[in-house]
């Protein structure tokens, strides 16, 4: 009978062999694997060591990297569900404060989506048609000579009373600058058609427009069920610590959400209203760019600025328009910081000028556009769950205390 030494050896041995056969059949099978597979299969392995705390511990880095692929995987498919499911968050509130009237709950869904979409509808026909014609004069060689004009009357007086001879500044206007500013108006132009399609492209990849009101009206409809049913998805021992965490990230979000919501209407009619009346051109779709940024603190108002500056250039008195619109963005902007925010979005947030502007630079970094769009949410509801996570630990610290 063989020794337990030489046991362990023989079967270690047989492992070694059989890791190194399962290693040369899965390169034989690489064209066919998927994460998918190769997700089961782990999953298939680690079932009978489920008990232990490292195998549960990588379990869960596995499921969190599987669910990262998946829906980065499934995302044109899977945007319009999310699309509804957070239509359906926002305004889950309105539907309980008219249910709470004692009016039945599918009566009350059916009046906030016809309302909702109603005022989606309203938007595009107003927004649409103010777009095209804002488009309609946007003509590069027109704009071009309009530049030159204004080089000559105002610049170039501008720098020969600084001490600048005439005719260097004009050979510089002659051979350098007038040549490009066909090229530079025509480079502006067709960024802003490449946004629009971009925008286009985007919306024709969601599955069909009709699926998420349909969608919308489900949710909505269930949305209390659906709570429960994720909360369900919890062991039963951690389900008090689940609706306590979820009662947090419904404050921070739905709390920053919709007071940024508000704060963008109100940029909306601000801005469009004051630049209209400055006869700045574009007006209405800068006010919709300038509403949109509002969501990007602190950098928002600089990018609205820039694009701001360069759209006055082709308009009449360019140097008035962009002192008048920039006075206009930036009192709109302290505004905001100073009595919108405070009043609206409060103190539920609670990030420091430093970490708020850190974490728009580095989601900026990683996710680009959509990363500064999320970061202050996202960052706030991360710090609000670290302090309540060491608050909870200090709490069973000082219990282990008072037991021993």
């Amino acid at each position: 009978m063989m020794s337990i030494s030489v046991k362990e050896s023989y079967q270690a041995f047989l492992l070694l062999i059989g890791a190194a056969l399962i290693g040369i059949f899965l390169y034989g099978i690489r064209e066919i694997l998927s994460p998918i597979v190769v997700f089961l299969a782990v999953l298939l392995i680690f079932l009978p060591l489920r008990a232990n705390p490292a195998v549960r511990a990588v379990t869960g880095v596995l499921f969190l990297l599987f669910g990262i692929w998946f829906f980065s995987t499934l995302s044109t498919v899977l945007l319009p569900v999310i699309i509804a499911a957070m239509l359906a968050y926002i305004l889950d509130p309105l539907i309980d404060y008219i249910t709470r009237r004692r009016i039945p709950r599918l009566a009350a869904v059916l009046v906030v989506e016809l309302s909702f979409l109603g005022i989606i509808a309203l938007g595009f026909l107003i927004l649409v048609p103010n777009i095209i014609h804002s488009f309609q004069d946007f003509n590069p060689a027109k704009i071009s000579q309009d530049i030159r004009n204004w080089v000559d009357a105002g610049l170039i007086p501008w720098l020969e009373s600084a001490g600048i001879p005439k005719e260097t500044i004009q050979d510089f206007v002659d051979q350098g600058l007038s040549p490009k500013l066909g090229g530079i108006v025509g480079a502006i132009l067709s960024g802003i058609l490449n946004i629009g399609s971009g925008i286009t492209v985007i919306l024709g990849q969601v599955a069909n427009l009709v699926i998420i009101p349909i969608l919308l009206f489900y949710m909505m409809q269930d949305w209390d069920r659906i709570k429960k049913w994720v909360l369900r998805l919890f062991a039963p021992a951690r389900r008090e610590a689940a609706r306590r965490y979820y009662k947090i990230v419904n404050g921070i979000l739905s709390g920053y959400f919709r007071g940024a919501l508000t704060i963008a209407v109100v940029n909306l009619v601000v801005v469009t209203t004051l630049l209209t009346v400055f006869g700045v051109p574009f007006s209405f779709v800068l006010g919709v760019i300038s509403a949109l940024l509002t969501l990007i603190p602190q950098f928002g108002v600089l990018i609205t600025l820039v694009v701001t500056a360069l759209v006055c250039l082709i308009g009449p008195n360019p140097v008035v328009h962009i002192i008048l619109a920039s006075i206009t963005l930036l009192g709109e902007n302290m505004l905001e910081s100073s009595i919108l925010y405070p009043k609206i979005v409060g103190d539920s947030l609670g990030l420091h000028p430093v970490a708020l502007i850190a974490s728009l630079v580095i989601f900026a970094y990683f996710f680009g556009f959509i990363g500064m769009l999320i970061a202050v949410p996202t960052t706030a509801l991360l710090a609000r769950l670290l302090e309540e996570q060491l608050a909870q630990r200090e709490a069973d610290y000082l219990a282990r205390q008072l037991v021993e």
